[in-house]
């Protein structure tokens, strides 16, 4: 029986080599394969029960890190202290703002004037997003509601 474990383990490493460098169409063959005499060394009703199994643990794996992520991602509302605008070339206005957080500079748009929405004392959303392993900050931005009810998204850079 240890004979045959090895024997077994070697050609799925053997196997998962060949799946490694091999090409979609030659992998898509050699997983229909093992899931064909998966299904005949365990028979269908252990194989779907183990399929089965296997999903829910997935699944509620992924519903962890999705719950993190939204935790971790949380809006923080903040008082706008000071604005600074600094013109680009172009037409182009970079517009920096300081909050409880400090300077948060905004990426660089085209303005007539500066939004009504970024003017000392008002409050602004402040969020990040991670990635679901919860690493990596994908995206920082702020948001604030205008007089006229629409809310006005700006990415920090």
């Amino acid at each position: 029986m240890e004979n045959k474990k090895f024997i077994l383990a070697a050609a799925l490493c053997l196997l998962m080599f060949v799946v490694g460098i091999a090409s979609w169409k030659i992998m898509v063959v050699l997983i229909l394969i093992l899931v064909a005499i998966a299904i005949v060394y365990m028979g269908p009703e252990k194989f779907l029960a183990e399929m089965k199994e296997t999903f829910t643990i997935l699944s509620n794996v992924g519903q962890e890190k999705l719950k993190e992520a939204k935790e971790r991602s949380k809006p923080e509302i903040l008082t706008i202290h000071d604005v600074e605008v600094k013109e680009i070339a172009g037409g182009m206005y970079e517009l920096s703002i300081y909050t409880e957080k400090g300077k948060m500079t905004l990426e660089p748009r085209r303005f007539s004037s500066i939004p009504e929405v970024l003017t000392k004392g008002k409050t602004v959303s402040y969020k990040e997003i991670y990635s679901l392993d919860g690493t990596i900050k994908k995206e920082k931005s702020i948001s604030a509601i205008g007089a006229d009810g629409e809310e006005r998204i700006f990415r920090i850079q």
